[in-house]
Formats: C-alpha cells, sequence, structure tokens
C-alpha cells in the first residue's frame, strides 16, 4: 500500500520545460508525472555522484530510442551532472520539495557552463534503483517521454542522491545549444 501511495503522489507534477536566452529566463507550463518502486542505488552510486557506467547506460537507451525517432543523439556534460546532482540533494536533505523549483536557475547554470542555451526541460523521479527503470519509466509517461525526444534538445546531466531515510532522488537536466 505505502508504494501505491508513493506511486500516486509523485504522479503530480515532475516534469517541467524553460525557455532560456542570455539574460532573462521564462518558466514553461508544470505538468507531468513521475513514480518508482523502492530505494536503493544503482551500480555503485557513492556520494550522489552517478558513475559513469550508469550514465553511459542511460544516454545509450536514451540515444538509441532517439534514433528510431530520427533525432540527433543527446551529448552528456558532465557540468550539467553537477547542477542535476545539486537539485538531487536538496531534495533528498529536504531543503526543497520534490519538485521542479528552481528550474530557472538550473537552466541558466546549464546555459552558463555550456556556453549558450535556449530550451531546457527537467524530468524528476525518486525510488527507482537503474538507469532502465528510470529510462522505463519515463517512456510509459508521455510528458517525460516527450523531453527525452525533443530535438531542439542536445545535452543532459543526470544527478543522484539518496535520502537518510533511503529515498532515491534522480535529476535528469537537458538544454538545447
Amino acid at each position: 500500500m505505502k508504494v501505491l501511495f508513493l506511486l500516486l503522489f509523485f504522479a503530480v507534477a515532475c516534469n517541467q520545460q524553460a525557455s532560456i536566452d542570455d539574460t532573462q529566463l521564462d518558466r514553461g507550463s508544470e505538468v507531468g508525472t513521475s513514480g518508482g518502486s523502492t530505494g536503493g542505488s544503482s551500480g555503485g552510486v557513492i556520494d550522489g555522484t552517478v558513475p559513469p557506467t550508469v550514465i553511459q547506460e542511460f544516454l545509450t537507451l536514451v540515444n538509441n530510442h532517439r534514433a528510431t525517432i530520427g533525432a540527433q543523439p543527446l551529448q552528456h556534460s558532465t557540468a550539467m551532472d553537477a547542477i542535476a546532482r545539486a537539485h538531487s540533494e536538496n531534495m533528498a536533505d529536504k531543503s526543497v520539495s520534490y519538485s521542479h523549483d528552481g528550474i530557472q536557475q538550473r537552466c541558466y547554470q546549464a546555459s552558463q557552463a555550456l556556453g549558450g542555451g535556449y530550451t531546457c526541460a527537467e524530468n524528476i523521479i525518486g525510488a527507482v534503483e537503474t538507469a532502465d527503470q528510470m529510462f522505463s519509466f519515463w517512456m510509459s509517461s508521455p510528458l517525460h517521454k516527450a523531453n527525452m525526444e525533443n530535438q531542439s534538445l542536445t545535452h543532459l546531466g543526470l544527478g543522484w542522491k539518496l535520502s537518510s531515510d533511503t529515498f532515491t532522488y534522480w535529476t535528469l537536466l537537458l538544454i538545447g545549444k
């Protein structure tokens, strides 16, 4: 029953997009879903840093799917990993709610890190353990899937944090450059 409640709770608002220019960020509409199973870590995740094998597995899953729809592959950004990780850490330590609060700032930081950017999106998910679970869930959610398929987006960063109550928080940050 607890897992079902968590799944229903997370089906509220976990997908967001924003547009970016060099001087101003315009907030997109907030809609979406998320959810998952029970906690744990993926492939030896330590201190919130996602191991290269997990990033590569997720990047491969996303880019293989993008190839089937004629979209260019996403490029991985370690600078964006750090931005996504900071948001996962903030959700895990409860300094922000499980939400997209602060997406404009994260999009601006990603834009600055990459030397520009114009479209930004974010997916969050809790309580999954592997890149495959994360990808599968987001593919089953039309709004998360749309973010991963968005042909305007070119780069991604992935962050993770395990909370003190062993609940995992994942953040996928995407930007178009």
